[in-house]
């Protein structure tokens, strides 16, 4: 297992909805291991020559690296931002417990509960 093939995905939404949303499509499409959502972010930023500041909900996407494309295209289909933000991030070193656990459920070793 090559630290290289884990990323983190750093994506925000408008509402805890949305998050939620994208969250389990990622999870039920095997796109992601885990999302953690965090409500509650404030972003400040420049949108067609204006300064915004808005809600947002901030996710944490932790994936494989090989499922990027997809995973992006994912975000984009559901996403109600005309350019949501979508930042592939290499993860540098972890847990080899962890990351072999990110690895195995996304590699569909994971059921849900009878």
């Amino acid at each position: 297992m090559d630290n290289s093939d884990f990323i983190i995905v750093l994506s925000s939404a408008g509402s805890l909805i949305e998050a939620n949303q994208i969250a389990e499509m990622l999870i039920t499409s095997q796109l992601a291991a885990c999302v953690s959502i965090i409500p509650g972010v404030t972003s400040h930023y420049c949108w067609k020559e204006r300064r915004e500041s808005a809600y947002e909900v901030m996710m944490i996407i932790k994936a494989l690296r090989k499922n990027f494309d997809a995973l992006k295209d994912a975000i984009i289909d559901l996403h109600s931002f005309e350019t949501p933000e979508i930042l592939m991030l290499p993860v540098a070193g972890g847990s080899e417990k962890y990351l072999a656990w990110m690895q195995a459920v996304s590699e569909g070793r994971c059921r849900e509960e009878e």
